[in-house]
């Protein structure tokens, strides 16, 4: 029996709603207000969130918690984290408290990963592969520690 891989990149109108938003929140637009106006209208009957109370700081924060509903089990999640935490005009950085299970579903502990540039395990490590490729131009990301559990 042979395999299947299907590798499709779908991109949703909300997200792109969403970056459009933010992007214009960002460079300080009246039009990020509309934008999200725009997404939120199709999300909801009988009345939206008011948002044009909001200065820019609490414009982007709504907006990225309105990503965070809207795209939420899509794995967008770790990817925006990231994103975040090197915005040069709004940086948010946050630890994370990840719960570990057994085989049987017996929690065994957490452990807590610290924000972005403070542990290595938001980085993935770059193939050796492409280290040689590379004639040793590139620098494998810094290595994982062990978690232990709290």
């Amino acid at each position: 029996m042979v395999e299947k891989v299907y590798d499709c990149f779908v991109i949703r109108s909300a997200e792109l709603y969403l970056n459009k938003a933010e992007a214009e929140a960002m460079l300080d637009k009246a039009e990020a207000k509309q934008t999200i106006k725009t997404l939120l209208n199709n999300r909801f009957e009988g009345g939206i969130p008011d948002v044009d109370g909001l200065n820019e700081k609490d414009l982007i924060s709504f907006i990225r918690d309105e990503r965070r509903r809207e795209l939420c089990f899509e794995a967008h999640r770790w990817f925006d984290l990231r994103r975040y935490a090197v915005s040069s005009k709004y940086p948010e950085k946050k630890s994370i408290r990840h719960e570990t299970y057994d085989k049987n579903g017996v929690l065994e502990g957490d452990y807590v990963l610290k924000p972005y540039g403070e542990d290595p395990a938001w980085v993935l490590p770059i193939p050796g592969y492409e280290i040689v490729y590379n004639q040793g131009n590139l620098v494998d990301n810094p290595q994982r520690v062990e978690r232990k559990l709290e």
